[in-house]
């Protein structure tokens, strides 16, 4: 046997080549945040609010899409994580009910944070002092500050 055209040079560039990064997901929220950080606002929110999560493994993801029309839908978030990590995701369908969304899981959070706030006590005196107010939700200091200075500067626009 003999061997034609034998380039011991791309041989070797071949066995130099070092094994490309993957990105390491930790959770699910990392793992639907991918999409908001890649521009794809569409499954970012479908992920979000539409989707439960039933359990997640890195590389193998298992979700309840009952609520998702679209047929290619894991086809697409498999196709788009693989290249996004840098490894192959196992992604299947689910049809229990024991997952929750991670709206779901926001909004029992931020009751339980309301529940919190309500025990502090100079909310407790505010609550008292006008009795038909209640909490609806809690804002960081930042975000407020923020979208104080966009209405400070829609106000000065109108003068």
């Amino acid at each position: 046997n003999r061997i034609i055209n034998f380039d011991t040079k791309a041989i070797q560039g071949n066995q130099n080549k070092l094994p490309k990064k993957t990105l390491e997901i930790n959770d699910y929220r990392q793992f639907v945040e991918l999409f908001y950080k890649n521009r794809e606002g569409m499954l970012h929110t479908m992920l979000y609010n539409e989707v439960a999560l039933i359990s997640f493994k890195e590389g193998e993801v298992v979700l309840n899409i009952d609520k998702i029309s679209d047929k290619s839908f894991i086809r697409t978030i498999i196709k788009l994580i693989s290249t996004w990590t840098g490894r192959i995701w196992q992604i299947h369908s689910s049809s229990s009910n024991l997952g929750k969304s991670l709206y779901e899981e926001d909004l029992i959070n931020q009751q339980k944070e309301i529940e919190i706030m309500k025990n502090n006590s100079d909310v407790k005196k505010i609550l008292s002092e006008f009795p038909k107010s209640k909490i609806h939700s809690i804002t960081d200091i930042g975000e407020m500050s923020f979208i104080e200075e966009i209405t400070k500067q829609n106000i000065r626009k109108e003068k």
